[in-house]
């Protein structure tokens, strides 16, 4: 009897073994030229006063989606070029739009070697990437006027 119980258990071990497999289902994206990159569509220009950035006013980015072809967790970041340097604004961002605070936003456009007390043009772009094994899309530059005022540190 103990031998045909010990006998079973390893017969139901095996099937349970057989029906593993080491062959993981991944869905395979569509042809990487068939993926359509995010656009920036907002905002036009950007302007912020030493009010603003005491007030913590939002400025408000949007973009279109990207489109990888599948259903996926899409991650975003947007990008500044002022003269010829590139400066990540914002990371990590779910969804088609974000709400920036007005002091935060100072401080890296600061941070990029915008100019204050005049207007200058700069370059935004929106990424979007999937994980770390494809790919980043990137938007084409989207040129909108930047104007800071002169913020005195205390």
């Amino acid at each position: 009897m103990r031998l045909i119980k010990e006998s079973l258990a390893v017969l139901g071990a095996l099937c349970l073994l057989a029906g593993c497999s080491t062959d993981l289902d991944i869905k395979k994206l569509g042809d990487p030229s068939s993926y359509e990159a995010p656009a920036a569509l907002s905002p036009s220009s950007i302007h912020l006063t030493a009010a603003d950035v005491s007030e913590d006013k939002l400025v408000t980015f949007t973009w279109s989606a990207a489109d990888y072809g599948q259903p996926t967790e899409i991650v975003y970041s947007i990008f500044v070029t002022y003269g010829g340097k590139t400066t990540a604004l914002f990371t990590n961002l779910k969804g088609t739009s974000y709400d920036a605070k007005s002091s935060e936003l100072y401080q890296k456009l600061t941070g990029s070697g915008v100019p204050h007390g005049e207007e200058v043009s700069a370059d935004i772009m929106i990424s979007s990437t999937i994980g770390s094994d494809f790919s980043s899309l990137e938007s084409p530059a989207k040129t909108i006027s930047v104007f800071t005022e002169d913020i005195p540190t205390e």
